[in-house]
């Protein structure tokens, strides 16, 4: 497959939600490389609701350097959004977009949901209306840009749990 001089580049476009009880504001970051010559780009957002619905957004990055690279910013509200849970997993469709003179000329889409997750050692997490606790206690071990929850048993050696 042959890819534009001008394209996203890999995982580049990515979804931020908040949640507020004014609906959910979403906030989009798309990661435009450039490996040719200098140019002027255009990027379409376009969020697609589990209903069906479309929404779409414009940004104009900055002019592309040469074997540059930039990031365009777009940011929207979605009033009654369709809330993301373990009982109604409802997902949301972000395609990008880049367009120069008019033509697209990458295309990217990723899978997003909206919700808002809280942890507490005495609730255990809840995820909006939703809750669920944990039954084995756990060590929370965070490396260099990840952390991941491991149930005691999997650290301590004791394979009883």
């Amino acid at each position: 497959m042959k890819t534009s001089p001008v394209h996203v580049r890999r995982w580049g476009a990515t979804v931020r939600c908040s949640v507020d009880a004014g609906g959910a504001s979403v906030r989009i970051a798309t990661e435009i490389a450039n490996d040719g010559a200098a140019c002027e780009a255009r990027v379409r957002s376009t969020v697609i609701g589990p209903d069906g619905k479309s929404l779409v957004l414009f940004a104009d990055p900055p002019a592309l350097p040469a074997w540059g690279a930039t990031t365009a910013t777009q940011e929207t509200h979605i009033v009654a959004p369709a809330l993301w849970s373990l009982a109604t997993p409802h997902l949301y469709t972000l395609v990008s977009e880049i367009l120069v003179d008019g033509a697209v000329v990458d295309r990217d889409t990723c899978s997003f949901g909206i919700r808002t997750i809280r942890f507490d050692p005495d609730r255990g997490f809840s995820s909006m209306a939703s809750r669920s606790r944990s039954r084995a206690p756990a060590t929370i071990r965070i490396m260099p840009g990840s952390a991941s929850r491991c149930p005691t048993a999997c650290t301590s050696g004791d394979s009883n749990g």
